[in-house]
């Protein structure tokens, strides 16, 4: 009885899905996402983060479980994580859309100087 009630927990599992996304978490954030405050300040690490994910596939909340120990990276975090990600739904066991939990961590390391914009002419060589 023992062995039938347990194949038929793991089938259950089996056919329940959790919630994915298209991409990796870190490709939805950019050093273009990099606060102006935590640049300023020279912070950089590493946030771990908890995603609800509804029903439909939407990010419906965002708890941060690792901070940085920036305040900047770890709202910017979540404040991406809500609004950038689309998951397909997560499955319960008969096939129906649920909601899930996805965890993740984004490494924020410290943007490099960035070149001139390119609108700038340098002076002509030898003098004018």
């Amino acid at each position: 009885m023992r062995k039938i009630a347990l194949a038929a927990a793991l089938a259950s599992l089996a056919a329940s899905a959790v919630a994915q996304t298209p991409a990796n978490l870190a490709s939805y954030v950019s050093n273009d996402d990099y606060p102006a405050a935590a640049i300023l300040a020279g912070e950089q690490g590493t946030v771990g983060f908890s995603l609800y994910v509804g029903a439909d596939g939407s990010v419906v909340d965002c708890t941060v479980t690792a901070s940085s120990g920036s305040e900047a990276l770890d709202e910017t975090t979540c404040r991406i994580m809500r609004s950038r990600p689309r998951f397909r739904p997560a499955r319960d066991a008969a096939g129906r859309p649920t909601t899930d939990i996805v965890t993740g961590r984004i490494r924020w390391v410290l943007p490099d100087e960035e070149p001139p914009p390119a609108d700038e002419t340098p002076p002509p060589e030898g003098g004018s």
